[in-house]
């Protein structure tokens, strides 16, 4: 969604969307892969299935891969699993404080995952000239927003130096919120009018 301030009237109002619903967009040849696999499962690889952190990191990871090159991390990732906890929080931990190959594939997927974010909250900021800043909320962002703004290529991708826009792009805070009821808020905010 987008909050659009109205000069006219000095007033904001809210303008809905399925923004990620749009498609997953690669920058580069690992993206591209990524995106090919996606297209295995889903006719329209949206940014939602590449990214989200309920369909996003099931996607990005490589089960086979992931089991047999970091057996620790993949248990991990599986009991998380079974007890419906974000995966995103356990990838973290590993990334930050695990060892060997399990540290190292965390890293990579947040880092993977992180450039692509990144790339599709600058996509998002030109379209609506998100002025006053963007807000990321959802799964990918709690637990792990600020592992990825300061261990990935998330804030490069978001300006994405040499672009057209980058300068004023240097300017647009991006806020988390790392309240898991913000929905709940909004909902109650919008009920009392």
């Amino acid at each position: 969604a987008a909050l659009v301030y109205d000069e006219l009237t000095n007033q904001r109002f809210v303008v809905p969307s399925e923004a990620g619903h749009i498609g997953f967009q690669p920058k580069n040849r690992a993206e591209l892969r990524y995106l090919q696999n996606l297209w295995q499962k889903y006719p329209n690889a949206s940014a939602e299935f590449a990214l989200s952190g309920k369909h996003g990191f099931n996607n990005l990871m490589d089960k086979p891969l992931l089991a047999a090159r970091a057996p620790k991390l993949a248990r991990a990732v599986n009991t998380a699993r079974q007890n419906d906890q974000p995966i995103g929080v356990v990838l973290s931990e590993f990334a930050r404080l695990g060892k060997g190959s399990s540290k190292r594939m965390a890293q990579g997927i947040l880092m993977q995952m992180g450039n692509m974010v990144g790339s599709l909250l600058r996509d998002y900021a030109v379209t609506f000239k998100a002025t006053g800043g963007v807000y990321l909320t959802g799964s990918v962002s709690h637990g792990i927003g600020e592992y990825l703004a300061e261990h990935t290529g998330f804030n490069k991708r978001f300006v994405c130096e040499g672009a057209v826009h980058a300068e004023w792009l240097k300017d647009v805070p991006i806020c988390l919120i790392d309240d898991p009821h913000i929905a709940v808020v909004g909902a109650l905010a919008l009920a009392k009018g």
